[in-house]
């Protein structure tokens, strides 16, 4: 849910508390922005009989043990990458016909790991990839920043999108079908990179940044990548073949890890980056989908010592938009939101929180990251 400001100089956008979402006014351009962007999000939810599959899980729950296929993709990450959002074994969906019904289902969730890829036009290559089956997707991202009053994200990140199975021809024809309708080609680190227009839809006092776009490439016949920024998709395909030994995004020994089930079908780790800049009451936090082969969509926030972030976890519950979450804090002073998928459905809400989670930073009272003013 990306956005891109306007040229009101120093002027600012206020950002949305969690309960006037759908009180608010809202303008053509408003409405228009969020409709571009949860149309992406909102694609896989009319997926149609795939499995799931059942999942594996280590004896010590002390210990971070990943898939082979996650951790390898961890390795290409730079070593500042803050969120992941991670699926595994799903089908990549295409645009639903227009007045066919859907059925919202919490797999639709895994989407969320593609990034910005479902807005690819057809024309473009989406078409060769509507169902085929993803093995792992990674969307990974750092530097979030909110850039709507519906809390549209802008950051610098890239999905790795391993499938299950190579690309026939070794992807000829999604490159050829990318080539002609790129807008640019260039060379980076040896792979070609095609490069479309900005997906983020922006309030019009944010001015788009150098390294904001939507970039394409395809570095193995099973593996394509789809950045938000050149700068970040630059960093990956240096790493690509080449991963620097005990250097990776999210190492090992992060708390967050404890928490997260990593056999899911889909999970997210947000680590909040720490500096003069972090103001707010949280360390990270995780979300799960099934964890432990139970039916619930379950998000744990990390706070910051003796910082109480029940006030994060209070967003989840909204019984306007029918979202009543099980909030509790545990023990250990983690806050957990449990959402029982047997009696909810993927609602709007659930996912568009899911997706704001990747640049929460625990900010009381502030809709988004960091709140902060449009510059010039």
């Amino acid at each position: 849910m990306r956005c891109s400001p306007p040229q009101a100089a120093r002027s600012r956008i206020v950002p949305m508390r969690p309960f006037q979402l759908n009180l608010r006014p809202a303008t053509p351009r408003s409405i228009g922005s969020l409709r571009a962007r949860m149309s992406f999000l909102l694609l896989a939810l009319v997926s149609s009989g795939f499995s799931l599959g059942e999942s594996a899980y280590g004896a010590d729950r002390d210990k971070a043990e990943l898939p082979a296929a996650v951790e390898g993709l961890l390795a290409y990450l730079p070593e500042n990458t803050e969120t992941i959002v991670t699926a595994q074994s799903f089908k990549i969906e295409g645009p639903r016909k227009q007045g066919s019904p859907f059925d919202i289902d919490w797999r639709g969730i895994q989407s969320l790991s593609l990034g910005d890829l479902q807005s690819l036009e057809e024309s473009a290559g989406l078409n060769q990839l509507v169902g085929r089956t993803v093995a792992v997707a990674i969307d990974a991202g750092r530097d979030f920043e909110v850039v709507s009053s519906f809390g549209s994200l802008r950051y610098e990140g890239c999905s790795v999108i391993r499938f299950q199975e190579p690309l026939p021809d070794a992807g000829r024809g999604l490159v050829s079908a990318l080539r002609g309708e790129a807008k640019e080609v260039r060379t980076v680190a040896g792979h070609d990179v095609f490069v479309f227009p900005d997906r983020v839809a922006m309030e019009t006092v944010y001015r788009p940044k150098p390294w904001q776009g939507q970039f394409v490439s395809l570095p193995a016949p099973d593996t394509l990548l789809c950045a938000t920024s050149d700068r970040f998709l630059r960093e990956v395909l240096e790493r690509w073949g080449r991963p620097v030994p005990g250097k990776r995004a999210l190492p090992p020994e992060l708390q967050e890890w404890m928490h997260v089930d990593a056999m899911a079908p889909a999970w997210a780790l947000r680590h909040v980056a720490k500096g003069p800049a972090h103001q707010g009451s949280l360390v990270g936090l995780t979300w799960c989908l099934k964890p432990q082969g139970r039916e619930v969509f379950e998000v744990r926030y990390l706070p910051v010592q003796d910082q109480n972030v029940r006030f994060l976890a209070d967003v989840w519950d909204n019984s306007m938009l029918e979202a009543h979450p099980a909030i509790e804090e545990k023990a250990d002073g983690t806050m957990t939101v449990t959402v029982d998928c047997q009696k909810e459905a993927l609602n709007f809400w659930y996912l568009l929180l899911a997706h704001r989670s990747m640049g929460e930073q625990g900010i009381r009272g502030e809709y988004g990251p960091t709140g902060s003013e449009a510059t010039p």
